[in-house]
């Protein structure tokens, strides 16, 4: 979701601190934003991958983009979550932006409720304990798998979310709520223009689904 913003153009706005379980609840981030400079150039913003590695890599040749991720006219790339889940790669579509990242190359990439899904049904899963060799599903994980966490959970070859390895969650857990570039704001649902500062919220960046605009908070 892209919005315009008379807010001083030329930075972006990162909140501080490890990702948290938000889905069923609405954190507060007063105060806890940090300025960083963004990337010059104009720039590609990316939706939904869900797991599909192989239509992202299409996507990227069409629109210019060579195998290492660069662009002969210098664009760059902006991710607005929803990158796991439902497709049949969620760990390649992650392999593949972390490759990119290795080589050096700068990508901007959003929380999206399916990421928020799937670290919320690992952390739970961390305290399940087995009774008589069974290991129940989390009522997160099975809610999960409804909406693409099955096919997540096979492109990783594991049954429980504990068992993804660490440096996917790690990554996951440094994803961005927000972003601006130039006059915009770009996140990945919505904002909650009933707060008065609708950046206080990031389950609403995440997860809203509908509210009505006002410029005069953005």
């Amino acid at each position: 979701m892209l919005f315009r913003s008379d807010r001083e153009s030329g930075s972006a706005q990162k909140p501080l601190g490890k990702w948290q379980p938000i889905r069923h609840r609405c954190v507060e981030m007063a105060d806890q934003r940090a300025v960083e400079p963004l990337f010059e150039g104009p720039v590609d913003i990316i939706g939904d991958i869900h797991g599909e590695r192989s239509a992202l890599e299409s996507l990227l040749r069409k629109l210019g983009y060579d195998h290492r991720g660069r662009h002969r006219e210098g664009r760059k790339l902006v991710f607005v979550g929803d990158l796991v889940d439902r497709g049949p790669d969620s760990k390649g579509v992650i392999d593949y932006i972390m490759e990119l990242e290795k080589q050096g190359y700068k990508i901007r990439k959003l929380m999206g409720n399916h990421e928020d899904y799937c670290l919320t049904a690992w952390e739970e899963d961390q305290d399940v304990r087995s009774f008589l060799g069974i290991r129940p599903k989390t009522s997160t994980q099975k809610e999960w798998e409804t909406y693409g966490g099955k096919q997540a959970l096979e492109s990783w070859d594991v049954d429980r979310p504990r068992d993804i390895p660490q440096k996917y969650i790690d990554w996951m857990k440094e994803l961005e709520y927000f972003i601006e570039v130039g006059d915009f704001v770009i996140v990945h649902a919505g904002l909650n223009f009933e707060l008065e500062n609708p950046f206080d919220d990031r389950y609403a960046m995440i997860w809203i689904r509908e509210f009505q605009v006002d410029e005069s908070k953005l």
